[in-house]
């Protein structure tokens, strides 16, 4: 008896002795009892080595010089210096008979590429269906080798996601029932408040469509599309087993988190605040910046986006608790929304940290937050928009009166259409119709009214010893008032014409019309004399006179900056004086041409004009101004000319 007891014994410690030995060797040992009920991740016991070579696949490869992995999911004691994109894992599996000739389900997660052999025959590669069958022999020794490759380890470093591989293996048919359970779950989650805060996006967005000025539906659906799709990449980041394509989703949904939450506050301010004031723009800011972070390091640096989102939750409830004190309606709805989407924010928060256990399979608590806040917003608006209908039909009502009013108005205008067309035909009037012409010279002019009585003026005088004086000007404004400063313009040009000191004439108009107490009203004036081929120029507000140099081939600016007439009293003007060479074209214009827009709201401007002028400036004056008119027409197209154009043109024969 005692015999027996002692080989049982002894057996007992050579078992045990072998199996220590056996696991000192890093050889994993499974059964049937290991795998029942749960799937058993292969994560210790990996011998691994940098590099490339297909022998180490092989089941006799001698691995023994290799290093120990701590866990291929995270690599945790690689170096990760060294990695230089490829490294091979073997694993030493040892089964019972409880495993032989039995198919199991493998279940694989990996960041990168990935080659699976069995025994040195590829079992997988890439791991692209994700889960696969692994069939066990009448064998019990073998070898799991992978060949992993990853040319971005740093960058899922640096994101905070494990940037190895996960093999799992376990009862196919209990890993295939899970794995769609699980993937039915999260589908379903995902496509249903999807579709529901789509639903509500669209819906605000039809309204919008429906009624333009009512901007809070725009909003309001900018921010729920974006939400949408922001929670669409959250769960898809959960379904994705590769992990490649788990990070390009969270990435996105960082992105998508930041920006939702910005319209989110957006939407508030319009509403509570229309002000953006220096906090709006503060966390607006550091709002921009954490989801930088986010994209850059979706796990790692998630805090900064939580801490981000924290102080967005912070700023709503100032401004909807000032809203409630001010009695704002619908204030209460909406701060009653957000504390609904905050306390499932809270649990997902604290489950983050570890401060609660998850509760079942409730892993992200905020889309089921969101309906509270959705509902709340939802009613806020629809009520914002039926009071907006109310004002719609009173409107409707002040405007059957306002018709009356129009129509008595109308008789009015036509009346007032009538005095000023005759001020238009007034006004033209006092224009030349015709330049003199002199052997030397060639002289042509034009203008385009903007309104019945434009506010553009030029004229000529020829003095006793043959001086040729040239004014082209620009009334501040349109209509009778620009008229009435052209008339005086124009009388005052006629009396001083003769003073060959330009700057002269500029400051007896600037103290007539001062004496007359025009309030705001100018007249922006430019002044060409010519004499025996010598030009003398002077400007008072009005844009540059081009000059035409016929033998160089180039347009020169004579730039004579000044305050226009009326403006300020005893200003300094200046004078510049030029030789014209035949063949010289002086084109002298007001600001309307150079300042007209396109339909896409740009303006011509100077660099254009010249190069417009240089294009034409060696045809006759009539010919010139025929080429300017036409580049305006093509380039205001159907845009309605806002301000008088006028040219005068002088060519030098």
């Amino acid at each position: 008896m005692k015999t027996n007891l002692y080989y049982t014994l002894l057996i007992l410690f050579i078992i045990l002795f072998n199996q220590n030995l056996l696991c000192n060797n890093n050889i994993t040992f499974l059964s049937q009892k290991v795998i029942k009920y749960q799937e058993y991740r292969l994560q210790d016991g990996w011998y691994y080595h940098l590099g490339d070579n297909e022998n180490w696949a092989l089941q006799n490869f001698n691995d023994t010089s290799w290093e120990v992995i701590s866990g291929t999911r995270t690599m945790d004691n690689l170096d990760k210096k060294k990695w230089k994109g490829t490294a091979w894992f073997r694993l030493h599996i040892k089964i019972d008979s409880t495993l032989k000739n039995k198919t199991l389900g493998i279940t694989i997660i990996y960041a990168g590429h990935i080659e699976i052999f069995v025994n040195g025959k590829l079992l997988t590669n890439r791991g692209q269906d994700d889960r696969r069958t692994l069939t066990f022999s009448d064998k019990t020794d073998y070898i799991l080798a992978v060949k992993y490759s990853n040319t971005c380890l740093n960058e899922f470093v640096f994101a905070g996601l494990p940037p190895g591989f996960s093999i799992s293996i376990g009862d196919i048919e209990r890993i295939m029932t899970s794995d769609s359970n699980e993937i039915r779950r999260i589908s379903s989650q995902q496509m249903f408040f999807t579709a529901l805060i789509l639903a509500f996006g669209m819906l605000h967005f039809i309204f919008y469509l429906n009624y333009k000025q009512h901007r809070i539906n725009l909003f309001y659906s900018l921010f729920l599309f974006v939400y949408a799709l922001s929670l669409f990449m959250d769960y898809q980041s959960f379904l994705s087993s590769n992990m490649n394509e788990s990070l390009l989703f969270l990435r996105i949904h960082r992105g998508l988190m930041a920006a939702s939450n910005f319209l989110s506050l957006l939407f508030i301010y319009f509403v509570f605040q229309p002000r953006f004031n220096k906090t709006f723009w503060l966390i607006s800011s550091f709002l921009f910046i954490s989801g930088l972070i986010g994209i850059l390091s979706p796990i790692k640096y998630f805090i900064f986006l939580e801490i981000a989102q924290a102080v967005l939750f912070i700023e709503v409830f100032r401004v909807t608790a000032l809203a409630i004190k001010r009695n704002q309606e619908g204030a209460w709805l909406i701060a009653t929304g957000f504390s609904v989407l905050v306390l499932f924010s809270l649990y997902d928060l604290f489950v983050d940290i570890n401060l609660i256990p998850q509760f079942g399979n409730f892993e992200n608590g905020y889309p089921f937050g969101t309906i509270g806040l959705f509902i709340c917003m939802s009613v806020y608006v629809a009520k914002d928009f039926a009071k907006a209908n109310l004002k719609i039909i009173e409107q409707e009502r002040t405007v059957k009166e306002q018709e009356l009013e129009r129509r008595l108005l109308e008789a009015d205008n036509e009346r007032k259409t009538k005095e000023l067309e005759d001020a238009r035909k007034l006004q033209l009037s006092i224009l030349p119709k015709a330049f003199p012409q002199f052997d030397h010279l060639e002289i042509a002019a034009q203008m385009r009214t903007a309104t019945e009585v434009g506010g553009d003026y030029y004229d000529y005088h020829i003095s006793n010893d043959g001086t040729l004086t040239i004014v082209i000007g620009d009334a501040t404004g349109h209509g009778t008032k620009a008229g009435i400063m052209v008339t005086l313009i124009k009388s005052l040009f006629d009396s001083m014409a003769h003073t060959f000191f330009i700057p002269d004439f500029f400051n007896h108009c600037t103290k007539i019309i001062k004496r007359m107490n025009l309030g705001n009203l100018y007249m922006g004036l430019s002044v060409a004399k010519i004499k025996n081929h010598h030009l003398t120029t002077s400007a008072a507000g009005m844009p540059p006179i081009l000059f035409y140099n016929f033998e160089k081939k180039e347009v020169e600016e004579i730039i004579l900056k000044g305050m226009p007439a009326g403006a300020s009293l005893n200003f300094v003007y200046q004078q510049q004086t030029k030789l014209l060479q035949p063949g010289d074209t002086i084109l002298m214009m007001t600001d309307g041409f150079v300042e007209m827009f396109s339909s896409e709201k740009e303006i011509f401007d100077y660099p254009r004009v010249k190069e417009t002028f240089h294009q034409c400036a060696e045809s006759t004056p009539e010919e010139i101004i025929s080429y300017l008119f036409l580049a305006a027409d093509n380039w205001q197209k159907n845009t309605i000319q806002d301000d008088d154009i006028s040219f005068v043109v002088i060519k030098v024969k």
